[in-house]
């Protein structure tokens, strides 16, 4: 929750503050120091953001842009992420393969946070689309089914679009440069979700 609220930060205040490239790095941080805040109940001290960054940036610095961002965002600093909704939708569509689901909806998820065309949808179409392709990708019958269908308030029609761009996505994963992502979910503590691959075609949901 902390990764994707520190993107809605940063996605937030880059709308309204334009920035130097060699700025970014130290938005990016204190984002994290913001919804690390926000979400955990003990965050990280400023000094470990200062060894993250390789004391590229020191205390003072990190606190100056902290009360920037604050004060740029008017305090506005909640926000409703695809992680949680994933969470409530997981609830519903159970887990008969052990973990499979939950790990690989929210690998989904997380590359869904890397891609600009994904800010056009909904945080919940995004939760609901990452829950189908994933139950798509196990052979999970049916795709998309009632009780997910009834919770989400979402059709298979309606997400269609959303699990397409969702689709690409991870099509075109195992050859992109940004491999974090890919990295942290190949292990077997994510039940190595990140090397099953996708159908080259998605069925009718």
């Amino acid at each position: 929750q902390t990764l994707h609220l520190s993107v809605v930060l940063l996605d937030r205040y880059l709308s309204r503050m334009p920035i130097k490239r060699n700025k970014l790095q130290l938005v990016g941080i204190v984002c994290v120091l913001i919804a690390s805040k926000i979400e955990e109940i003990s965050p990280p001290a400023i000094d470990e953001f200062v060894y993250i960054s390789d004391n590229t940036f020191l205390k003072p610095e990190i606190l100056r842009m902290e009360s920037a961002i604050l004060l740029k965002l008017e305090f506005s600093l909640t926000a409703a992420t695809s992680s949680a909704f994933l969470v409530q939708y997981l609830s519903v569509a159970g887990d008969e393969r052990g973990g499979d689901l939950e790990h690989l909806s929210h690998f989904l998820c997380e590359l869904a946070l890397q891609d600009y065309s994904c800010l056009r949808f909904m945080p919940s179409a995004l939760a609901a689309a990452a829950v189908c392709l994933a139950r798509i990708c196990l052979c999970t019958q049916p795709h998309w089914s009632p009780p997910l269908a009834q919770y989400t308030q979402y059709s298979g029609d309606e997400l269609r679009p959303c699990v397409l761009e969702m689709h690409a996505l991870f099509r075109r994963a195992a050859t992109s440069n940004l491999r974090a992502t890919r990295e942290k979910y190949a292990r077997k503590s994510r039940l190595e979700v990140s090397s099953i691959t996708p159908p080259p075609v998605l069925p009718q949901l």
